[in-house]
């Protein structure tokens, strides 16, 4: 866990904050739906070790997700997504 704080705060420093995003979770409408039914799905994986959801939080029609990700080099990225409910 140092390790990883230590290099995130480099990244700070430098920088380095990019906003694509970390996120694996299910938004279900229940009243367009039977309980239990599917309606959306989205997976994000940029290819490292630790991918994490942050924050979730829902305004009107508007879900918007933020978390943190490894990419396949090493380096952490800072990503923040909005999707539409509807």
């Amino acid at each position: 866990m140092r390790a990883y704080m230590s290099h995130m705060k480099g990244m700070m420093r430098s920088g380095k904050i990019i906003l694509p995003f970390v996120l694996s979770f299910l938004l279900a409408i229940g009243a367009l739906a039977k309980g239990g039914d599917l309606l959306w799905d989205d997976l994000f994986d940029k290819g490292g070790g630790f991918n994490f959801a942050r924050a979730i939080t829902a305004q009107g029609n508007m879900v918007y997700a933020a978390g943190t990700g490894e990419t396949a080099g090493s380096d952490f990225e800072f990503v923040v997504r909005a999707y539409d409910a509807r």
